[in-house]
């Protein structure tokens, strides 16, 4: 029961980042699997919704999550 509660509170946590604005720190490039962004301090590898290329300095919103790599949109 303990596993279960603290993964019900981690996936919590982690959904909480929907929404949330940030910034692109290495140009998002789903083809090369490369990119990353920063919310609130935080680093995330991250993907681009409908395979956008988004530059580096991009502000972004997060659409979704999946384990540790965020769906973003440019904003």
């Amino acid at each position: 029961a303990i596993a279960i509660k603290a993964h019900i509170e981690n996936k919590t946590n982690t959904d909480a980042l929907v929404g949330r604005i940030g910034q692109v720190i290495e140009t998002i490039d789903n083809v090369n699997n490369k990119g990353r962004v920063s919310i609130d301090g935080d680093q995330w590898r991250a993907h681009a919704l409908n395979n956008d290329i988004i530059e580096e300095h991009s502000q972004i919103e997060i659409v979704d999550i999946e384990s540790t790599i965020v769906t973003v949109k440019k904003i």
